[in-house]
C-alpha cells in the first residue's frame, strides 16, 4: 500500500506533540502497522499485535505501535490524577537488557521537552519549553522479566498499580527461558483481578508467531490474496484479560492462537 495513501498520525488520534515528536525521527506518513494497532490501544483494548511486512518491520517503526498511544494514555491519566505517579502504571518487558537499553532511547526521545513558537505575552518575547508535569515521570518502565522481579522485591513496582503491560517479542521472551519469570511475574496481577472490580490491566502481545505460521501454510491464503491483489500486511487480535494471561502461560498457548487467527483468514471453502 502505498504510504501517501494511508491516514496521518493525528487522524488516528495521536496527539500534537507526539506527532511532531515522529516527524523529527523522519517519519511523516504511518505504517500498515501503525494503522491497524494504534487506534484500538488508544481505546483501551488489549492486543496480540504483530507485522507480516518486511519493509515496516524496522525496530523503531514497529514499537511505535504501542509507544505512542501508551505514553499518550500515561499523560492523560497524569492529568486527571491530583499527584504524579510514585511506582510504575505501565510495564514494557525486552528479553534482553540491550533490547531494553535500544527501546529506552526511542522512549526519552518521545518523551523530550518540545519546543514551543516563539510567542509575545505581556509585551514580552519568550521561547519557552513545553513540558507538562506528567513527561518528568510518566510512570513508564521498560525492563526485563527478572530485572522487574527484583524491583517488585524492592517495592519500587507494586502489581497493583500496574494498569499497562507490554510484552515486546514474546516470542523472544519465551525463546530466551524466561517463562518461569512471566508467570512469577504474572501471579500478583492474576491474582489481584480475581479479587477485585478494578479496571483490567491493558495488555498489548507483540509476538512474531503469526507470521511465523503464515508462512509454514500459506498455500491456499496467498492464492486467495493474489487473485484479489491483496496482501497481509499487520494483523491485531482484541483479547480480553483473561486470554492475555492464557497466552502467557507458554509459546504452544501463543502457537495455538497464531493458528486460530491464520485459519481465520482462510478463504471458506
Amino acid at each position: 500500500m502505498n504510504e501517501a495513501k494511508l491516514a496521518s498520525f493525528r487522524h488516528l488520534g495521536v496527539g500534537q506533540r507526539l506527532t511532531e515528536a515522529v516527524k523529527e525521527l523522519g517519519i511523516l506518513f504511518p505504517a500498515e502497522i501503525h494503522c491497524a494497532g494504534i487506534p484500538p490501544i488508544l481505546k483501551g483494548k488489549s492486543l496480540v499485535l504483530t507485522s507480516h511486512n518486511e519493509s515496516v518491520g524496522s525496530f523503531t517503526l514497529g514499537v511505535l505501535t504501542y509507544l505512542l498511544p501508551l505514553i499518550q494514555r500515561l499523560r492523560r491519566d497524569a492529568k486527571l490524577s491530583s499527584e504524579e505517579p510514585k511506582v510504575p502504571r505501565a510495564i514494557v518487558l525486552c528479553a534482553t537488557k540491550e533490547l531494553a537499553e535500544k527501546l529506552l532511547t526511542v522512549v526519552k526521545f518521545l518523551l523530550k521537552p518540545v519546543k514551543s513558537k516563539t510567542t509575545v505575552e505581556d509585551g514580552q518575547l519568550e521561547s519557552n519549553v513545553q513540558e507538562d508535569a506528567s513527561d518528568a515521570s510518566v510512570g513508564l518502565l521498560v525492563t526485563t522479566p527478572g530485572e522487574v522481579l527484583q524491583k517488585i522485591e524492592e517495592g519500587s513496582v507494586v502489581p497493583n498499580e500496574i494498569r499497562y503491560l507490554v510484552f515486546d517479542e514474546v516470542d523472544d521472551i519465551f525463546n530466551h527461558g524466561l517463562g518461569p519469570e512471566i508467570q512469577k511475574f504474572l501471579s500478583p496481577l492474576k491474582e489481584h483481578a480475581s479479587n477485585s472490580n478494578d479496571q483490567s490491566v491493558q495488555t498489548i502481545l507483540v509476538t512474531s508467531m503469526i507470521t511465523k505460521v503464515l508462512r509454514e501454510d500459506l498455500s491456499s491464503l496467498v492464492e486467495h490474496l493474489e487473485s484479489s491483489h491483496a496482501e497481509v500486511a499487520a494483523i491485531t487480535v482484541e483479547i480480553d484479560q483473561t486470554e492475555a494471561f492464557h497466552l502467557l502461560e507458554s509459546p504452544e498457548a501463543l502457537k495455538k492462537k497464531a493458528e486460530e487467527v491464520v485459519h481465520s483468514l482462510q478463504p471458506s471453502s
